[in-house]
């Protein structure tokens, strides 16, 4: 996604509002894939401050992301408000304000920076999930396994449920 900013970039105190939405392709970070279930809407507006360019709005979209415990697809809406600076050249004093060339902005990396962001370390369909069975690999959000009840003495740890007396404190 372009963001067309040369009306803004060449006169001081200009400022242009923007609203758009695309479909992005999926990308990959840290070895995981992230796919938009939904359009990218980018809406805002964009101010020039004299020496460089601030720019606020709001970021909505659906990812379709693969729960952690029982990898079963799901949708994760975002909804990110945000704010920008941007600058022709580095300045070492802002060292947070993004470098731009041209009458252009590029959308696309901003977006993944800001889905990046926002979506929760461990990915769950929801919080109660409750993943796979480590025997049989069954859903056991979909229902119950018989592979549990009939391993449950064979676990090396099953020993120690002998230890415990239910009617003592521990």
């Amino acid at each position: 996604m372009k963001l067309d900013i040369a009306g803004v970039a060449r006169q001081d105190g200009a400022s242009a509002e923007f609203a758009f939405s695309e479909q992005m392709p999926p990308f990959t970070f840290g070895g995981l894939d992230y796919a938009f279930a939904a359009p990218v809407r980018f809406e805002g507006k964009i101010v020039n401050q004299h020496d460089f360019l601030e720019m606020t709005g709001r970021l909505q979209t659906v990812l379709q992301l693969h729960c952690a415990r029982c990898l079963s697809p799901f949708e994760y809406p975002l909804d990110v408000e945000f704010e920008e600076e941007f600058a022709r050249t580095e300045d070492p004093d802002h060292p947070d304000r993004r470098v731009f060339e041209g009458d252009v902005l590029l959308v696309d990396p901003l977006v993944e920076e800001y889905v990046l962001s926002e979506i929760p370390l461990e990915q769950l369909c929801t919080p109660a999930c409750k993943g796979l069975c480590p025997v049989c690999g069954m859903n056991l959000n979909e229902g119950d396994c018989s592979c549990q009840a009939e391993n449950a003495d064979r676990h090396p740890f099953s020993v120690l449920k002998s230890l415990l007396n239910e009617d003592e404190e521990v």
